[in-house]
C-alpha cells in the first residue's frame, strides 16, 4: 500500500532502518511497549511525519523492521535524529550498513546526504522491505524476480534427492513439496509488485521445467499439457489468487486498523477521484476483481463493511479461478494435436489418475512415466519421432504393413509383437473387476482402446480395482520394454 501511497503522493523517500538490538527485546512484552511507547509515539507526533489526510504512514513498523517516509530529505533527517536520540538514550545499538534510502520519483537533492549519528546512509535504487522489493526501477524488480527464479530452481532439482530406489518421490509428493517451498517463496510479495510479461513468460517455463522433471517427462513435452496433468494452476492464476487474497484480508480488519482505513481512502480516490488512470497495488487487485466478476461484491464490503469470512471468501475465489482456467484449458488444448486424448479424457484441472496409481504403488512410478509419455504424445514410437525429424520415417520399421507406428497400432495391431500382446492381455482382461466392464474394453477399436487404457480408464482411478492398474501398467511397460530391445 506504500507503492500506492507514493503514486499518489508524486514522490516519497523512504529510509530502512534494522534494529539489531529490538530483535531481542521483543522477545518479551517490556521490549514491545519501549519500541512502540518511546520510539514510534514520537515519530508519528513528529511535524515532519507524512500523512494523508488523518493518517500518519511515516513510520510503519514490522516487528524490528521500521520504515520511515518524508515528502523531503530534511524532514527525513529530522525523523532519523528522533530515531538516533532514542537509541542513544535506551542503549539500542542501529546498524547503518543495513539501512538504505530509496527516492520514488525524481531526486532534486542527489548531493545531499543523510546522517544516522555520524554514519552516513547511502540512497539505493531498491530495498528489501519484510521480504518484498521496495523500488520505483522495473528493472530492479526483473532483476530481483530473476534471482528468486534461479534459487527456486536449485531447490526443485534438490526435491527428486528426497527419495531412494526403493521409495522414489512420486509427482504427487514432489507438487506438495514444490508448492510449499519453491512456489511461496517465489511468489512471496508478487501481490504488492508489478510482474512484466516478459518475467511472467520466465515464471511460467520454470514451473513447466518443474512439472516435467517431477513427472519424468522429456523437455520437448508441451509446457501446457505438463503443467495440467499434473494439476496446477498457471503463475499468472495464483499471483492473482494472492492479489484477491491480500485484498480481503484487509477488507476484513477493523476500521480502527490503519491498513483498513489507508484502502478506504485509495478506494475513494480511485472510484471517486475523477482519475481515468490509477496505479498501485489496489487499483491492480479491483481490475483483477473486475476480471473474475467480484468487484460487486469487494465494493459493497468495503462501503458496508458487510464481508464473508476469509474462509468463505478462499472458496470462492478458489472455485472460479478453478473454473476460469478449466475453461481455458479447454480452448487452448485441442489447438495442439499432440495433446488431443489428454484434452478429451481430461478436461477438469485435476492430477491425473496415473499419478494417483504411482502414489498408491510407488514401484511402478517408472511404468506411470511411460505411460504418461504416451498420453502426451512424446514417447519412442515412429509416428512421434517423425515431427521432429524430418529424415524419420513414420511407418512401422517392424511389421510389413505399410502403416505409420501410431500407439494403437504398436499395442494392438502390429504382428511382431503378436506373441507378447496376447500374454500380456490375458492379465489386464483377467483382472477386470465386472464382466460388463471386459466386454465393454473388447467391444473397442484398437484405437479407442488405447485410448481407454492410457487414458487410466478416461481419468479415474478406483482403490478397489489396483490390480486392474497395475496389470495395464505392466502389459504397456512389458511391450515397451520387448520393442526398445527389438530397436
Amino acid at each position: 500500500f506504500f507503492f500506492s501511497v507514493a503514486v499518489w503522493e508524486k514522490r516519497h523517500i523512504f529510509v530502512k532502518i534494522y534494529c539489531i538490538f529490538v530483535t531481542i527485546c521483543q522477545k518479551n512484552m517490556m521490549g514491545y511497549c519501549l519500541l512502540s511507547e518511546r520510539l514510534l509515539k514520537p515519530l508519528v507526533e513528529s511535524s515532519h511525519r507524512l500523512s494523508i489526510g488523518d493518517l500518519c504512514v511515516s513510520s510503519p513498523a514490522y516487528a524490528d523492521d521500521l520504515t520511515l517516509s518524508a515528502l523531503n530529505l530534511q524532514s527525513l533527517q529530522k525523523l532519523l535524529d528522533i530515531v538516533y536520540k532514542f537509541s542513544c538514550k535506551w542503549r539500542l545499538t542501529f546498524n547503518p550498513s543495513k539501512c538504505g534510502v530509496v527516492v520514488f520519483g525524481k531526486d532534486e537533492q542527489p548531493d545531499t546526504k543523510i546522517f544516522l549519528g555520524d554514519d552516513e546512509i547511502h540512497r539505493h535504487i531498491s530495498q528489501i522491505h519484510v521480504g518484498t522489493i521496495l523500488t520505483a526501477n522495473k528493472s530492479e524488480i526483473n532483476k530481483y524476480m530473476k534471482d528468486k527464479i534461479k534459487k527456486c530452481k536449485k531447490a526443485s532439482y534438490s526435491i527428486p534427492a528426497i527419495g531412494s530406489m526403493k521409495a522414489p518421490v512420486t509427482p504427487i509428493s514432489g507438487s506438495y513439496v514444490y508448492k510449499s517451498i519453491c512456489l511461496s517463496k517465489l511468489l512471496y510479495g508478487c501481490e504488492m509488485i508489478e510482474i512484466s510479461p516478459g518475467l511472467l513468460i520466465e515464471m511460467e517455463t520454470y514451473q513447466a521445467q518443474t512439472a516435467k522433471m517431477l513427472q519424468g517427462l522429456p523437455e520437448q513435452s508441451c509446457n501446457l499439457g505438463s503443467v495440467h496433468a499434473i494439476g496446477w494452476l498457471s503463475i499468472q492464476k495464483q499471483i492473482e489468487f494472492k492479489k484477491l487474497m491480500f485484498l480481503w484480508q484487509v477488507i476484513c480488519h477493523p476500521v480502527s486498523c490503519i491498513y483498513k482505513r489507508l484502502l478506504i481512502r485509495r478506494y475513494c480516490f480511485i472510484k471517486y477521484g475523477g482519475c481515468d488512470k490509477s496505479e498501485g497495488p489496489l487499483s491492480n487487485m479491483l481490475s483483477v476483481s473486475a476480471m473474475y466478476g467480484l468487484l460487486e461484491t469487494v465494493e459493497k464490503a468495503i462501503e458496508t463493511g458487510d464481508c464473508m469470512s476469509m474462509n468463505m471468501w478462499k472458496r470462492l475465489v478458489k472455485q472460479i479461478l478453478v473454473a476460469h482456467a478449466e475453461r481455458e484449458w479447454n480452448i487452448k488444448a485441442p489447438l495442439f494435436p499432440s495433446m488431443e486424448i489428454l484434452a478429451e479424457t481430461m478436461p477438469a484441472l485435476e492430477v491425473n489418475a496415473w499419478w494417483a496409481v504411482a502414489q498408491q504403488n510407488p514401484c511402478y512410478l517408472n511404468s506411470c512415466r511411460i505411460i504418461m509419455r504416451l498420453l502426451l504424445d512424446v514417447h519412442s514410437l515412429q509416428n512421434c519421432k517423425s515431427r521432429y525429424d524430418d529424415d524419420v520415417s513414420a511407418l512401422c520399421p517392424h511389421c510389413e504393413e505399410y502403416v505409420c507406428e501410431t500407439v494403437e497400432h504398436w499395442m494392438f495391431e502390429c504382428s511382431k509383437w503378436g506373441d507378447v500382446r496376447h500374454e500380456s492381455w490375458k492379465d489386464v482382461m483377467d483382472n477386470c473387476p465386472t464382466d460388463v466392464l471386459k466386454t465393454h474394453i473388447s467391444g473397442l477399436l484398437p484405437r479407442q482402446r488405447a485410448k481407454f487404457l492410457i487414458s487410466c480408464m478416461y481419468n479415474s482411478y478406483i482403490v478397489e480395482w489396483n490390480a486392474l492398474y497395475t496389470s495395464i501398467l505392466n502389459f504397456v511397460t512389458k511391450m515397451h520394454k520387448i520393442r526398445d530391445m527389438e530397436a
